[in-house]
């Protein structure tokens, strides 16, 4: 690959490898030396699109790091450091074992190590169990609460996209890993439920959850899939993580990806640049939710509008978005969304370049967060890797 991004980005990756495996920063500064389960599985994904033994081998590492610190109902940490083991802060984390069971999953496709896919079975099968109760009402959806993914200072709760986007890929990638059906008709009852319930234009049905709160929200209808739902009504903001990996599914049709191709490339049009939201529209101290959205969070806000996951540009979700641009065939597209990766990768808020800065602010492209994260660099490599050989990253 003849690019100087993507030739430091594969720099960051080893350097952010240490003998527990990926961790979230080089940056030491507010825990982000640690092995945190969703950032160390992205960043092992893009690291297994590289032929790098040594990088393939950190993420072994990685995966058993995270599987030795189990909690004893099925929990996977949401990081660890040594004997340092948190399960999340104000409340648990839901992504992290979703994440966890795709990343064993792609290892072992990447490599065939049938010794360790057996060895991390039970721990997969203890995190399934733990996600089933997490339906709550056996009905298919996972139920997170408030601050429970990614976007651990965000307002958004109840059956939400990303996670069950992740549910869904989990339960597909241990049902085709162990051939076991059950898990794959499960995954495809989820997927139609996902089809269904995020996004207007459904027929009645009875996998519809919530018929009266659909029924609202389809006399506003969005291009791009609804962030959540609960019991009182819908949250119709758009994810940007949530809808690239749902164009890098299939999830939907081809006139589903279409409106949302469209609807992202006028977000790109109105910041100015080809990078992903966090979530749109950023949420203004005259929105409803800017009060709980104002005192979420420990130790310092950080969800000023157009900033972090507030209206923020994300280098490691454009590289998603580029992927799933790739499986649509809009390979012109993903070109330059990758071209945009690299661009912000390269700026640096301390007056040199590269900074691999966490996120981008909405409006000014001004980088933001974390210097060196691991994420950013493994959204460039993920996108110029799946424009060079046409395979997603999981």
């Amino acid at each position: 690959m003849d690019s100087e991004g993507y030739n430091r980005a594969v720099e960051i990756l080893h350097k952010v490898l240490t003998p527990a495996g990926f961790i979230a920063s080089l940056t030491d500064s507010d825990n982000y030396k640690r092995v945190w389960t969703r950032d160390a599985v992205i960043t092992g994904l893009a690291a297994m699109m590289i032929d790098d033994e040594e990088l393939h081998n950190g993420f072994k590492r990685t995966l058993n790091t995270i599987a030795e610190h189990q909690g004893v109902h099925g929990e996977i940490p949401s990081n660890v450091s040594g004997d340092h083991v948190s399960f999340g802060g104000l409340v648990g984390r839901v992504d992290p074992p979703l994440w966890y069971i795709i990343g064993v999953c792609a290892y072992v496709k990447k490599t065939g190590d049938k010794a360790f896919a057996e060895k991390h079975r039970k721990a997969m099968e203890r995190v399934l169990f733990m996600a089933a109760c997490w339906e709550f009402n056996n009905r298919g959806l996972i139920y997170a609460p408030v601050s429970s993914d990614w976007a651990d200072e965000y307002i958004i709760h109840g059956y939400t996209l990303l996670v069950e986007i992740l549910y869904y890929h989990a339960l597909n990638s241990f049902g085709m890993l162990y051939q076991k059906n059950s898990y794959i008709e499960k995954a495809l009852n989820l997927k139609k439920l996902i089809e269904i319930n995020f996004r207007s234009g459904s027929e009645a049905d009875e996998k519809l959850y919530h018929p009266s709160a659909y029924k609202r929200m389809q006399a506003d209808p969005k291009p791009y899939w609804l962030a959540s739902f609960n019991p009182t009504g819908y949250n119709s903001r758009f994810d940007g993580l949530a809808n690239a990996l749902v164009l890098l599914s299939g999830i939907g049709n081809s006139d589903n990806a279409d409106k949302l191709i469209s609807f992202v490339e006028s977000c790109s049009a109105e910041s100015g640049f080809r990078l992903i939201y966090g979530f749109y529209p950023a949420i203004k101290p005259e929105d409803p939710g800017w009060e709980d959205l104002r005192n979420n969070y420990r130790y310092k806000f950080s969800n000023h509008p157009w900033s972090y996951h507030n209206g923020g540009l994300w280098p490691m979700i454009t590289g998603f978005w580029t992927a799933g641009l790739v499986r649509c065939n809009k390979l012109k597209l993903a070109f330059e969304y990758a071209k945009a990766i690299e661009r912000a990768n390269r700026l640096d808020g301390e007056g040199g370049e590269w900074g691999f800065y966490e996120w981008h602010d909405g409006r000014t492209g001004k980088p933001g967060g974390m210097r060196y994260t691991a994420w950013s660099a493994a959204g460039l490599v993920m996108a110029w890797k799946v424009l060079e050989s046409g395979k997603p990253p999981f």
